[in-house]
C-alpha cells in the first residue's frame, strides 16, 4: 500500500465513500493515534495535516499527512509508519523491510531507511556483503573450516542470516572438536569489506 499524489484517483478522504468496514478501521486508527503509537511513529511521523484515507484499489485504510507519509496498525497493534521506499518502491513496516533486504536493493532505498534509523551497521554490512561476494561460497568456507572462528563469530553470522540453524549447529560442533584452521574469520571479513564496491 502506498499513497502518492499521482495515485490520488484511487484514494479518498471523503467519508461518504467509506463502507462500514473502512469506518471501523478509521476508528481503530484514531484510537491508536490517541493512545498506542510506536516509537518510530512518535519520532518520525510529521504531525502536520493528519487525516484518514481510503485506497479504493487496495482496500487499505490509513492515516496520512501533508508529507504523504502513511501510518497503519502494525502486528503489535500499534500505530506505525508504513513505508514506501523511493527507488524500487519496497513497502512494509520497518521490521518487514529489514527482512527483505538483499543484493538487489538500491542504495537510495538503503539510505532512505537509514534516515529513519531503521538500519544499523550490521544491516548495511549484510547488504554490502550480499552484493559483493557469493554468500554460498562464504558459507562453504566456514563449514569446511577454512576460517578460524569463535562463538561470537557464529552468532554474528547467524544474526546476519548468513547461516541457518543447521549450519550453526554444524559449526558449533566444529568448535567443540577444536579443529585448527589457517585463516581468521575477522581477517576474511576485513578483506571482504575492503573489496566492497561503492554503489
Amino acid at each position: 500500500m502506498s499513497y502518492r499524489p499521482e495515485n490520488n484517483e484511487y484514494v479518498t478522504s471523503d467519508l461518504s465513500e467509506f463502507g462500514y468496514r473502512e469506518l471501523d478501521e478509521v476508528k481503530e486508527l484514531l484510537e491508536a493515534y490517541s493512545s498506542n503509537r510506536s516509537s518510530l511513529f512518535e519520532s518520525y511521523f510529521d504531525d502536520e495535516g493528519i487525516y484518514p484515507m481510503f485506497n479504493k484499489y487496495s482496500g487499505c485504510v490509513f492515516l496520512t499527512n501533508s508529507d504523504y507519509q502513511t501510518a497503519m496498525i502494525n502486528g503489535d497493534g500499534e500505530l506505525d509508519i508504513h513505508f514506501f521506499t523511493p527507488y524500487h518502491g519496497h513497502e512494509g513496516f520497518a521490521d518487514e523491510l529489514r527482512e527483505q533486504i538483499d543484493e538487489d536493493w538500491h542504495e537510495d532505498d538503503i539510505e532512505f531507511l537509514k534516515g529513519y534509523d531503521i538500519l544499523d551497521d550490521d544491516d548495511v554490512y549484510r547488504w554490502q556483503k550480499a552484493g559483493s561476494i557469493d554468500i554460498q561460497v562464504f558459507k562453504d568456507k566456514l563449514i569446511n573450516s577454512e576460517f578460524e572462528f569463535d562463538e561470537d563469530d557464529l552468532e554474528e553470522m547467524y544474526e546476519l542470516d548468513f547461516i541457518d540453524d543447521d549450519e550453526l549447529k554444524s559449526l558449533r560442533s566444529t568448535l567443540e572438536n577444536n579443529i585448527d584452521t589457517p585463516t581468521t574469520l575477522e581477517a576474511e571479513k576485513n578483506n571482504v569489506a575492503s573489496d566492497i564496491p561503492v554503489r
